[in-house]
């Protein structure tokens, strides 16, 4: 989603303009105002009005808008935003962050088997380019009874390291 409604208060606004045109006057410096809550069409709460926005991804929100007055006096209207969902940089949609972003170009994503009752785990890198990188295991602790065991293992041993676990623990 590019464009989203999202719920503002603004605070600090003056007397005079603090009536459904007025209040709508001062939305629009953010984007497209949509709703406001029935507080603020009442008037019932004056402290701040809490105003539904449409606001665009790309966009930023200011903390303050200069509202100019009749008299010609400027009086600083103060934006805050309770909630605002996750917004990309990187693609400009709301829904996620840039460090989840679909469209980044270097995450590979590499099929693994899942691994069986009894096998040994070992190291499978990834590198940028889609190729794997098997790296050697540090010690792997196997207990057959009272035998205890320590044996580091390589990519090119895995297979033969294996056959003679299991014809020793089958000695044992």
């Amino acid at each position: 989603m590019a464009r989203l409604p999202v719920w503002m208060q603004l605070g600090n606004i003056p007397l005079e303009l603090f009536t459904q045109t007025g209040i709508s006057y001062i939305a629009r410096a953010l984007r497209n105002p949509l709703y406001m809550d029935r507080f603020t069409t009442s008037q019932q709460r004056l402290a701040f009005a809490k105003v539904c926005v449409e606001v665009e991804a790309t966009s930023e929100l200011p903390a303050c808008i200069e509202v100019e007055l009749r008299d010609g006096s400027i009086v600083p209207v103060k934006v805050e935003v309770p909630w605002m969902p996750l917004k990309c940089k990187q693609c400009g949609i709301f829904g996620h962050g840039a460090k989840t972003c679909p469209k980044q170009q270097n995450i590979a994503k590499v099929w693994v088997p899942k691994r069986k009752e009894g096998d040994i785990p070992q190291n499978v890198n990834v590198n940028l380019k889609g190729e794997e990188e098997k790296q050697e295991q540090g010690p792997v602790k196997e207990d057959f009874g009272s035998a205890k065991r320590a044996i580091t293992l390589s990519t090119t041993t895995l297979n033969a390291v294996k056959e003679n676990l299991w014809s020793e623990q089958k000695a044992i």
